[in-house]
């Protein structure tokens, strides 16, 4: 194939393209813009934009710009037909990718002169740049940023510009693959506060292009600049009539299935055969066949160019789809460019022969196969699972592999890979018969087939991500049966006065006969208090971070009869780090905090709420007892639970981690945030059945406990089918509809909002 068959290409396609093709840089000779064409001149004595070729493609030409040196770059004076006149709103459409992370800028202006400095580019109405590996647009005085982009990656560019109310929108994709996915919109400014600089009554006529820093490695590549009418997220037609979406997508990874296990893929290649110029059928009419060209596997071979593997015959103009299957069967782990010349009718009964350059050369694409060692394409997922339950299976991971994949699971006590124990069987999955809290932990799995070391390959055995497996469960509880113990783990927690601490007389006290659950301790207010030590719940779990001990999610649940306010439960460290703390106060609501810390020991609170209910005739310090209670977790919602309904609940944020207790969690006060060996906030009244759990329990069962040990059905939902006629709420009317509300209706009965 010669250069100039696609020279030929573009010269005759722009005549047929809906959009204004500005420049695709094909059939320039390389060297610096302003010696090639009076289209684009370089705008400082640099010259640093040229046309060269594509690196990675050695039958495209694109348009470049290093970083040589500071402010060079190129302008272009557009035509009539492609300038975006006053009241008019128009696209600018590109390709470009860029080599590393560049820092060069893009721009539509009326300037009737080249910027030549950063100055003069402050004059630019529609500007975006790319630097950092970011797209960034213009906002204001500075610029936001918008995408991280991949090196080495072709994107689509939209630019939409209104040049009547001065507005400009950026949308943006990974290459041409279909016109009708339209395009994440990353951008809209108006003004000066956004992309336009100031409101102006000229066209937009010149669009420049500057490198802003010293590094002449760094590139940006730009191909197929067209203007298009109106605001359109269509590829220019231009594009199109060539062979175009291909499948797999340019630049895929991961192409191809194994073929058993032979080291090789199974692969169909297909694109959309180029659309018909007239607009009368799907595809060009002239278009009889599809020549396909193949490159060698870039991994084995330094030689990127393309070699002819055949033909597809293209039957109607109705046939948009057309599929080529290589043969032989192409290399796992392999990279490829590919081709598709459309062959045209050579009107005289027969089809342009292979590189005749009467013929439609396509863009060329790249893509990888599935390599030939072991991809994890699915990895396993964090998991809690309730204490005693099955897991089956507990994680799982989906592999491809071109020759037969092994699996060994492993459980760590850390989040790190290395000397772990063995478990489960070589399989994808990981099950476990009847969880234990001896499972909770961290898992992954090492994965290897012929081309890896543990099969006798050479490249290295692959892994999975590590996560973790919690075990839901119930992980402390204190009855308060003449004792402080914790039922579950054997803690016990002691009885303390704070102002007579070696009185063993002046600790709390217990008594019975109440209907809860047996004995229940008594906290006179002026001192009392339980401490239940650094072991106890909720705490940092034992998985890294904290996870697992009731603190990054959990529940909250006791009975309580209190006659003033006070502290249930809390515990906090030095500073405002790792604590939790439920308490009661004189609102009378029931309030829950919950925070962590981040990685570097900052302060980060997970969520605080307070609130009691809305039942008519509630009070909270009325000698009777009151189920308390609340659940968290982390990235979800923190709610507060009083006589089993929902009192109140905010949006829970998330820690990086929290820490180990630094000194005991305490029953009955609170510690000063100044010191916290300082107690106060002491409860008065009497507490049983303290528990906690280590998951969010949910508030069917909270409600459930409270009516068991009442009678009195807790309100669940208060937005109930027919709430709306809810109209008298007190008494036995409450959070339902019933005689109380008919009447409250029916005193309202033949009312009226008609005009008198």
């Amino acid at each position: 194939m010669r250069k100039g068959f696609i020279i030929f290409l573009f010269l005759a396609l722009a005549v047929y393209s809906q959009a204004v093709l500005v420049d695709n840089f094909d059939g320039y000779t390389l060297g610096p813009v302003d010696n090639v064409t009076t289209a684009w001149k370089a705008n400082t004595t640099d010259n640093d934009a040229i046309i060269e070729i594509d690196p990675d493609n050695p039958f495209n030409q694109v348009m470049s710009i290093s970083q040589g040196g500071n402010q060079t770059g190129a302008y272009c004076i557009l035509s009539s037909e492609a300038s975006i006149q006053d009241g008019e709103t128009k696209t600018l459409f590109l390709r470009f990718r860029t080599n590393g992370n560049t820092d060069q800028s893009f721009g539509l202006t009326d300037l009737d002169t080249p910027p030549t400095g950063g100055t003069d580019w402050g004059s630019f109405r529609v500007q975006f740049r790319w630097t950092n590996g970011s797209l960034d647009a213009r906002d204001g005085g500075s610029y936001r940023a918008l995408k991280t982009l991949t090196a080495n990656t072709w994107y689509c560019l939209w630019v939409v510009v209104n040049n009547a109310a001065d507005t400009m929108k950026l949308y943006l994709k990974t290459d041409v693959q279909d016109a009708t996915a339209n395009d994440l919109l990353l951008y809209q400014g108006t003004q000066s506060t956004f992309a336009f600089r100031t409101a102006t009554t000229s066209s937009l006529d010149r669009l420049y292009w500057r490198a802003q820093n010293n590094n002449a490695s760094l590139k940006v590549y730009v191909d197929d600049i067209s203007i298009m009418p109106g605001e359109s997220l269509s590829v220019p037609q231009d594009l199109l009539l060539k062979a175009h979406f291909p499948e797999p997508a340019n630049g895929a990874i991961m192409a191809g299935t194994p073929d058993s296990n032979t080291g090789k893929v199974d692969l169909v290649l297909k694109w959309k055969a180029g659309v018909d110029p007239a607009g009368v059928y799907p595809v060009n009419p002239a278009i009889k066949k599809h020549y396909v060209y193949l490159s060698k596997d870039q991994t084995i071979f330094a030689d990127p160019n393309l070699y002819y593997a055949g033909s597809v015959e293209q039957l109607t103009p109705e046939q948009t789809d057309a599929e080529f299957v290589p043969s032989p069967k192409l290399n796992s782990g392999g990279k490829y460019f590919w081709m598709v010349e459309e062959g045209l009718d050579n009107g005289q009964g027969g089809v342009f022969s292979p590189g005749d350059p009467n013929n439609l050369f396509g863009m060329i694409w790249s893509f990888e196969t599935v390599p030939s060692v072991p991809v994890i394409q699915t990895q396993p997922v964090q998991k809690t699972v309730p204490l005693g339950s099955p897991a089956s299976p507990a994680f799982a991971v989906e592999v491809v592999s071109t020759t037969p994949a092994h699996y060994q699971w492993y459980f760590s006590a850390d989040d790190q890979i290395g000397n772990d124990t063995p478990v489960g069987e070589d399989s994808p999955t990981l099950t476990i018969a009847e969880v234990s809290v001896s499972n909770q932990g961290y898992y992954y799995v090492r994965v290897w087939n012929n081309a890896t070391v543990s099969g006798g390959g050479s490249s290295a055995d692959v892994y999975s991500n590590v996560v973790w497996l919690k075990v839901a469960r119930l992980v402390a509880q204190y009855r308060f049966e003449n004792s402080f113990a914790d039922d579950v783990e054997d803690n016990d927690g002691v009885g303390m006065n704070y102002n007579d601490p070696n009185n063993p007389a002046a600790k709390p006290t217990f008594a019975n006969a109440e209907p809860i659950d047996g004995y229940y301790v008594v906290l006179d207010g002026a001192g009392q208090y339980v401490d239940f030590g650094k072991e106890a719940y909720p705490k940092a779990g034992p998985l890294s971070n904290g996870l697992g001990g009731g603190l990054d999610e959990g529940t909250i649940l006791c009975w309580v009869r209190p006659t003033a306010a006070g502290t249930v439960l809390l515990n906090y460290n030095d500073g405002s780090t790792t604590g939790f703390g439920l308490s009661l106060n004189t609102a009378p609501n029931a309030r829950l905090n919950v925070r962590g810390e981040g990685a570097a020991g900052e302060y980060q609170e997970i969520a605080t709420a307070e609130g009691r209910p809305d039942r008519p005739g509630f009070g909270m310090y009325n000698g009777q007892w009151h189920l308390i209670g609340a659940t968290w977790s982390q990235g979800d919602t923190l709610r507060v639970y009083v006589d089993g309904q929902e009192a109140a609940s905010a949006a829970a944020g998330t820690s990086a981690r929290f820490l180990p207790w630094q000194r005991g969690v305490l029953l009955g006060a609170s510690r000063n945030s100044s010191d916290r060996t300082n107690l106060l906030n002491f409860l008065a009244g009497a507490v049983d059945n303290l528990r906690v759990y280590n998951y969010v329990v949910d508030a069917d069962t909270i409600a459930a406990e409270y009516f068991t040990l009442t009678g009195i059905k807790p309100c669940i939902n208060k937005s109930f089918e027919g709430s709306a006629y809810n109209f008298d709420n007190t008494g036995t009317s409450y959070c339902r509809v019933d005689l109380a509300d008919f009447a409250a209706f029916a005193q309202n009965w033949l009312a009226e909002g008609l005009y008198p």
